[in-house]
């Protein structure tokens, strides 16, 4: 079954029958011996008028552990860090579940990073993290103490980028990068060859292109940028959107992504050098 659903596919959440469970996370907790998966729970549109509200605001993050030779589900629970409004979207990294509280006023929005495992309660907030969310974070291959962040801005600026030199514990007042925003979702990988892979739509408004830059320095610059999709050439415009970027050991740059909010398009580069060229 659908996690989040019974066998007649009926909601398991019953203070609202209505819930859509979305963006899955799922982390190997090694200590537990089980898969931990993260995702979030928000009311689905179909609510009566006089309740009608963004959905986000409510939406929560769930979490249930599955033991690795398990086949089944325990019941879902919600971590003590998660208030509503609390999300997930990105990959976790070195023991980190990035997450991001979405609220009405978009200058209270923020992001943070929540210490992965069963029942934990910790999390650290990134200070002046205000208007960004969805963070993508990867971790320095030359000292994984030292990790950089990213973020989507509500302001459809520009991607802000932090940095943490212990972990994750403590995080520098975000900034902006040369890479631009559109209030959109990125991701960011790092290649085998040490430099960090992007892909974002590089705009300030729609989500059409949609591109991979690559960046020899952990988002500090960026050299060389290369389209996977771009239809406002030839004077239309599409969506490509929410991108996931992943590298395998044999050199090939895995992306996936919304493909003209009809389905999910995935493509697989040949190497790094596909972007340089």
């Amino acid at each position: 079954t659908t996690l989040g659903r019974d066998a007649a596919n009926n909601c398991q959440f019953p203070a609202c029958p209505c819930n859509t469970p979305k963006d899955w996370v799922v982390v190997s907790d090694d200590v537990e011996k089980c898969a931990l998966i993260n995702y979030t729970v928000q009311p689905a549109n179909n609510l009566p008028p006089e309740l009608s509200r963004n959905p986000e605001w409510d939406g929560i993050i769930h979490q249930t552990t599955k033991p690795l030779r398990s086949a089944t589900y325990p019941p879902p629970t919600i971590p003590p860090y998660a208030t509503p409004g609390c999300w997930t979207r990105n990959r976790a990294i070195d023991g980190y579940l990035p997450v991001y509280y979405s609220y009405y006023n978009l200058s209270d929005q923020y992001s943070a990073m929540a210490v992965t495992g069963v029942n934990s309660d910790t999390v650290y907030n990134v200070t002046g993290s205000n208007y960004l969310i969805q963070p993508t974070v990867v971790a320095d291959p030359k000292g994984p103490e030292h990790l950089a962040a990213f973020f989507r801005d509500k302001r459809a600026v520009s991607i802000y980028r932090s940095e943490s030199y212990n972990g994750g514990r403590t995080w520098s007042v975000p900034t902006p990068t040369d890479l631009p925003n559109n209030d959109s979702g990125i991701q960011a990988t790092v290649l085998f060859s040490g430099n960090l892979a992007m892909v974002y739509n590089p705009t300030h408004s729609g989500r059409d292109p949609l591109v991979i830059s690559i960046s020899p320095d952990l988002g500090l610059t960026w050299t060389h940028t290369r389209a996977l999709e771009n239809t406002t050439a030839s004077g239309q415009s599409n969506e490509y959107s929410y991108p996931s970027v992943y590298q395998t050991t044999d050199g090939k740059i895995h992306c996936s992504y919304t493909y003209l909010r009809e389905t999910i398009k995935y493509r697989v580069l040949p190497d790094e050098d596909w972007v340089r060229n």
